[in-house]
């Protein structure tokens, strides 16, 4: 899925005027979903997020109602749960990166060329050019799609592997195993505090600590 844009369901919903489903037992229903979201092929989805052992009767019949309710607007309707804390934590990670200032536009040409065939991300950061200088270009077109790399599966590394988006995708597996740089970051190889931990701060000046990480 791509997302276009995104935002909070006003809790003054007009979704129910009017809609049968927009009363229980007499009274109004008064369920605001959490988010509506468009796509980027124009679709619209409005999404509830509540873990699965938070959903009761009641609250199963609100979804239920929101998702006729949806359907006479041609929007979709999305459940979801809990997030898989493997995917969280690597989006979290390349969050840090989301502005423009962390990009370098002739090391965005050249991640892009580099990467047209998937290979590890150290390897190909390492051909871009200077792996300090270049990381944070790199987790910024991760984080925009222009780059891609499985979220899921393991926590990010310098062996995870990277790709363009409209290259080829051939048996992408990781180098690693599930625990990435990302896991206990606060401790060093020897299992002792890492004396980095404590001055990881947002892309700037720290950027180039945080990727230490990805060198090592």
């Amino acid at each position: 899925m791509t997302c276009r844009e995104s935002a909070r369901v006003p809790p003054a919903n007009s979704l129910w005027k009017g809609h049968p489903n927009s009363r229980r037992d007499g009274e109004a229903r008064r369920h605001a979903p959490d988010y509506f979201v468009r796509l980027a092929d124009g679709r619209a989805r409005v999404i509830d997020v509540r873990a699965a052992d938070q959903v009761n009767e009641r609250t199963a019949e609100a979804f239920a109602a929101t998702t006729e309710a949806c359907a006479t607007a041609d929007w979709e309707f999305e459940h979801l749960g809990v997030p898989d804390p493997v995917f969280m934590a690597n989006v979290r990670w390349l969050a840090r990166y989301r502005h423009t200032r962390c990009v370098r536009d002739e090391v965005s040409g050249h991640l892009q060329s580099v990467f047209r065939l998937p290979r590890p991300l150290r390897a190909g950061a390492e051909e871009a050019g200077d792996v300090l200088a270049v990381l944070p270009t790199l987790f910024h077109l991760l984080w925009t799609g222009v780059l891609r790399v499985d979220l899921h599966t393991c926590l990010l590394s310098s062996g995870t592997m990277v790709h363009t988006a409209d290259g080829p995708v051939a048996a992408l597996k990781s180098g690693v195993g599930t625990r990435g740089v990302l896991a206990d970051r606060g401790r060093g190889r020897d299992g002792g505090r890492n004396e980095m931990s404590g001055k990881l701060s947002r892309p700037g000046s720290g950027s180039r600590l945080r990727a230490l990480a990805f060198c090592t």
